[in-house]
């Protein structure tokens, strides 16, 4: 059995996913990184990125228990330009080409370790020709350059498994929204409504209103990231070897863009103002995109009711518009 405190560095802890998985946590077995990732300055990201990994992996030695590295990093979304996606991956690799380089001189240390991933669900399988809902078992196939990156990160990842003999997570998540989720990119439909709502703006929403997705509230999926990586290291001893699992982290509930609408309408006590529009992404998202999980499938657990997702993220946005801070 893993031990109770596994040493944890959460890569991209600022973002919506690396905060909730950090609060799952409660502090236990977290370790702090010193310095902040530039993380749109490739080469300095990538000095910053291997020092702290030589201070964690000296903490994780003698730390003596299992340890973890999450990656919850990265900006991109559909509609984010391939030289940036591109950019994105090159710093996974060095990232991960020095990881590799620091465990091959500390032996001992990759056998207790676990590395995951937080990929993209809707990324991967946006154009798969396989039977919705999908699962981990479903055949991948990217529409757009975001899915093909996170494909392509994906097998750095398994390679890492591979050379360093560390365990790997691949998270395949859907949509994640929740309180704090950043505005400055065109992502997370259920946040940029309600900002527009509270500021009596109209949202524009470019698909159809019957455009059906899996929407994960992101305090679940952090719950449910800390769940998996747990069972990961309790089947460890068990296998004998390093393994590589993919799974699928989604509410499996699937809902339309209407729905969404109808929770804000409720949540505001008056309908959200909505502009529809079209934009050269339109033709990259899929009308429906629907998972389930069939790896380690207790983790799910009971996933938030939409309705009160939304009220927490209205709450949220009303306390940032009254500290000035809904830009």
């Amino acid at each position: 059995m893993a031990v109770e405190q596994p040493l944890t560095w959460v890569v991209g802890r600022g973002g919506l996913l690396g905060r909730q998985v950090e609060l799952c946590l409660a502090g236990t077995g977290l370790w702090r990184p010193a310095a902040h990732v530039p993380w749109s300055d490739e080469d300095a990201a990538a000095a910053i990125l291997a020092g702290e990994a030589e201070r964690f992996l000296s903490a994780a030695g003698a730390h003596g228990g299992p340890w973890r590295i999450l990656w919850c990093a990265g900006a991109g979304v559909v509609a984010t330009p391939p030289e940036a996606l591109a950019q994105e991956t090159r710093l996974v690799e060095r990232a991960l080409a020095d990881l590799a380089a620091r465990l091959a001189e500390r032996p001992g240390v990759a056998d207790r370790g676990t590395v995951m991933l937080a990929s993209s669900a809707g990324g991967v399988y946006a154009a798969s020709p396989g039977r919705q809902p999908f699962d981990e078992e479903s055949p991948v196939c990217a529409l757009a350059p975001y899915g093909r990156e996170k494909l392509a990160q994906e097998d750095l990842f398994r390679a890492l498994g591979a050379r360093a003999g560390v365990d790997v997570l691949i998270g395949r998540f859907s949509n994640l929204y929740g309180p704090g989720q950043s505005l400055d990119k065109p992502q997370g439909l259920i946040s940029h409504i309600g900002r527009a709502a509270l500021r009596r703006e109209p949202v524009s929403i470019y698909v159809s209103l019957d455009t059906i997705r899996d929407y994960l509230f992101a305090p679940d999926a952090g719950r449910m990231v800390v769940a998996a990586l747990a069972r990961m290291e309790d089947e460890r001893e068990g296998r004998g070897a390093p393994a590589t699992v993919v799974k699928v982290f989604a509410s499996e509930v699937e809902t339309t863009i209407a729905s969404v609408l109808g929770a804000w309408r409720r949540a505001l006590g008056r309908p959200p103002l909505v502009a529809l529009a079209a934009r050269p992404a339109t033709g990259l998202q899929p009308r429906l995109l629907s998972f389930r999980s069939r790896v380690w499938p207790e983790v799910l657990g009971r996933p938030t009711l939409l309705s009160l997702g939304v009220e927490a993220v209205r709450r949220d946005q009303l306390a940032r518009l009254l500290a000035g801070g809904l830009r």
